[in-house]
């Protein structure tokens, strides 16, 4: 993922047909995205505590699978590119603002669920050890 994200970096920063504006905007859907991670990362408190890991990998595949990314590209296609001309650079700008942010929710979610998955286990460990020392 992140060789993919330095190639489109390197597509934003480098296109000779965008303006200055779609470079921007460009990479500010690219900080979005991962502000997005990194607010899934730390939001793992509200996350609710998937115990059954089967459960969780089925979320997970379904998550990173792309499905939700697939249908809301799709109708962001359907519904406001067809019909219109887009210059190279603002085509190029309006696909990372389609594609960054739900890519962003997703991994962010991933990463929360499994950050949820991790300390819940850590704490129930540390409480039987607490238990057993107690002995």
């Amino acid at each position: 993922m992140g060789l993919l994200q330095l190639i489109v970096i390197g597509a934003v920063l480098f296109n000779s047909d965008m303006t200055f504006g779609q470079r921007m905007s460009g990479l500010a859907a690219i900080a979005t995205s991962i502000l997005l991670v990194a607010v899934g990362r730390l939001g793992y408190r509200i996350f609710p505590v998937l115990r059954d890991r089967r459960i969780r990998i089925a979320i997970i595949i379904f998550i990173s699978g792309g499905v939700p990314g697939i249908i809301w590209v799709g109708i962001f296609t359907r519904l406001f590119l067809t019909g219109h001309e887009f210059p190279f650079g603002q085509w190029l700008t309006t696909l990372l603002w389609v594609n960054c942010a739900p890519l962003g929710a997703c991994l962010g979610l991933i990463w929360g669920i499994e950050t949820t998955a991790r300390r819940q286990v850590a704490m129930a460990g540390s409480k039987t050890r607490a238990g057993n020392n107690g002995e």
